[in-house]
């Protein structure tokens, strides 16, 4: 072969010198010799008694080399996959966590649903009502002072405790008031927050209720 040719890595014709795509297989032959330099050609193998491995179109073969060996795969992108994937998996926990501690966790929904319906507690004529509704709203009556109200309530749990916050509307927060602990079905047990009171409450019906505060002011 004179200097004037090469032959094509790809489908081993003659081209000129010059060429930078192969006029048979239309291959580019620039792009892939500065890949296999110090390659042997087809008669340096023969020679050697070595088979001779026909390189393929790389072009037409993804993922391959111009000898029909896979390329080396990149493993960086998988596991930059796994680590987001771990990243996101331990937010997700801390939030949890944090909503156990701060919010109004999935725990606490069992006793709110408990809890729902009408109370009384405390003793002759010192009797304290409460009346949990399903829209987070609770009508609450003292005897004492011969008064009821209503406002916003939540469940909030704190080191496995349940506690009462009621939204007050005077200074515009939520209001921790009680511990809440359910005896049984039919019995809650309320310990006030500042003075230690526990006060055991029977579930009424929503009618005895509205009978016992029948004449009792409504503070807004």
């Amino acid at each position: 072969m004179s200097d004037d040719y090469k032959t094509c890595p790809f489908c081993l014709e003659e081209v000129p010198a010059r060429a930078i795509k192969c006029r048979h297989c239309e291959s580019a032959i620039e792009i892939v010799e500065a890949g296999i330099v110090g390659e042997e050609t087809a008669s340096e193998a023969v020679e050697k008694g070595k088979p001779h491995r026909k390189p393929v179109n790389q072009q037409a073969v993804p993922g391959m080399t111009a000898y029909g060996q896979p390329r080396a795969k990149n493993n960086l992108v998988p596991v930059v996959i796994i680590l987001a994937a771990l990243l996101i998996a331990a937010l997700g926990a801390g939030y949890w966590l944090l909503m156990l501690d701060n919010g109004r966790p999935a725990a606490a929904e069992a006793i709110d649903s408990a809890m729902l319906g009408a109370w009384q507690g405390g003793s002759e004529g010192t009797y304290v009502y409460f009346q949990f509704l399903p829209n987070e709203m609770v009508n609450i009556a003292v005897e004492e002072e011969h008064f009821w109200f209503r406002t916003q309530y939540r469940v909030v749990r704190t080191d496995q405790i349940n506690f009462l916050e009621i939204y007050h509307r005077g200074l515009g927060e939520w209001e921790r008031t009680a511990e809440l602990k359910m005896s049984d079905a039919n019995t809650l047990i309320v310990t006030d927050i500042w003075d230690g009171v526990v006060i055991s409450m029977r579930r009424i019906t929503d009618a005895e209720f509205r009978n016992e505060i029948a004449d009792f002011r409504f503070e807004r």
